[in-house]
């Protein structure tokens, strides 16, 4: 999300899976641009990032090495719904300043949902599949 709405110099790292062909969402060559980090709270603080955007699911001594550090962090769950991803994009937008791009997003989100919606008809579910055996969604294929 960072890489649509902010220039390349004010990110400081992305997750080292957006560097792994069987992991990223983004284009390789795209996510390449960029230092790719594991996460660990040494990495982090060296960085000296202006904001950490880091899991729910980060270790607790991990955040506390954040806070001890003096950086600023934003920590996010999974959302279960579209209108759970759409506020955490404006969440994460509004965090980094660019609340213009986020609202970019969500129009390319809410434009995704018009054109394939079915009006007729049951609705097709999804389930987001993510490298390492995580699956979230309802269980209904």
């Amino acid at each position: 999300m960072l890489v649509r709405i902010l220039p390349a110099s004010r990110i400081a790292g992305i997750s080292h899976y957006s560097q792994d062909p069987s992991a990223t969402s983004i284009p390789l060559a795209v996510a390449r641009q960029f230092r790719g980090i594991a996460g660990t709270a040494e990495e982090v603080i060296a960085l000296h990032p202006d904001l950490v955007i880091a899991s729910t699911y980060t270790p607790p001594a991990t955040q506390a090495a954040y806070a001890r550090a003096g950086l600023k962090t934003l920590l996010l769950g999974i959302p279960d719904s579209i209108a759970e991803s759409k506020a955490q994009v404006k969440q994460i937008a509004d965090a980094v300043g660019a609340p213009a791009g986020g609202a970019r997003i969500n129009a390319d989100i809410d434009r995704a949902v018009t054109r394939w919606s079915h009006k007729d008809g049951e609705s097709p579910s999804a389930l987001l599949y993510i490298s390492g055996d995580l699956a979230t969604g309802g269980a209904r294929c």
